[in-house]
């Protein structure tokens, strides 16, 4: 009697479920997702010359890296600005590439995200924080003496 008790219970149980899921469960047919429009900025790139920096360690060049980086820039600002203001954007790079060299070893691997975050922070520092949106990396060669 007792099993007879526990298997009824137990259909109750799984009608109950099935009765709830295929009668008052919401209808997701009703629903339609909202469309997410995604806005495509169409940024301009600056291209730069390549920046060759020498590795000195204990008074000797121990190798040399050269990087060819390209600027995002926001849509609003001119190229032809960029163009004046060339000098200043070469400096304040290089001098952000020998500072980050200065800190690792020579036989350590170039940090790719790191050399970036610092190459942003160093033209949003020279040139103002709207222009620059993102640094390009192109290529990193280096040469050891």
């Amino acid at each position: 009697m007792k099993k007879i008790i526990i298997i009824v219970i137990i259909l109750l149980l799984f009608g109950g479920g099935a009765g709830y899921y295929f009668f008052l469960m919401p209808k997701d047919k009703e629903k339609k997702p909202e469309e997410i429009k995604i806005e495509k900025i169409e940024y301009q790139t600056f291209k730069l010359d390549i920046l060759s920096v020498p590795i000195i360690r204990q008074g000797s060049v121990v190798k040399y890296v050269s990087i060819k980086i390209a600027l995002e820039i926001m849509p609003d600002i001119s190229i032809d600005s960029l163009y004046t203001i060339r000098p200043r954007i070469r400096d304040s790079s290089l001098r952000e590439m020998h500072d980050y060299f200065s800190t690792v070893s020579v036989d350590a691997p170039i940090n790719i995200r790191t050399l970036k975050k610092r190459l942003l922070r160093a033209m949003n520092m020279a040139i103002g924080k709207d222009v620059v949106a993102n640094i390009l990396i192109q290529g990193i060669y280096e040469k050891k003496n």
